[in-house]
């Protein structure tokens, strides 16, 4: 069962997020792009499925988000997008995949919190 999520997408350029924001969206999903400033004002005021980093943002810049939203007190799984040697990936538990199958990991970790919040 797939469901419709609420993404919030964390960047600098425009186009990556605005790209990142189509393709989320043609899969039903609601989808907001801001740059970090933003994000936490957001964050706190709204509630997001899932917060998605994009490569743009530096890895300390990313870190700090990430402490920033773990520090809300909510449970929002956060997604972080990097460029590396070997490629892009999307960085998620520990683990790397490729940008094609963003949506794929991103619904496959939401419907899976939602199903453990279930049982």
């Amino acid at each position: 069962m797939s469901n419709n999520y609420k993404i919030l997408c964390i960047g600098h350029d425009p186009a990556a997020l605005q790209v990142r924001s189509a393709v989320l969206a043609s899969a039903g999903h609601q989808v907001k792009v801001v740059r970090p400033y933003w994000a936490l004002i957001l964050l706190r005021n709204d509630y997001f499925d899932a917060v998605i980093l994009c490569h743009t943002l530096a890895l300390p810049e990313c870190q700090l988000l990430g402490f920033q939203i773990e520090s809300l007190g909510r449970k929002t799984p956060v997604f972080q997008l990097s460029t590396s040697v070997q490629g892009d990936a999307v960085r998620h538990g520990g683990s790397c995949v490729h940008p094609e199958e963003l949506l794929a990991t991103v619904v496959s970790a939401l419907e899976n919190k939602s199903d453990a919040a279930v049982a």
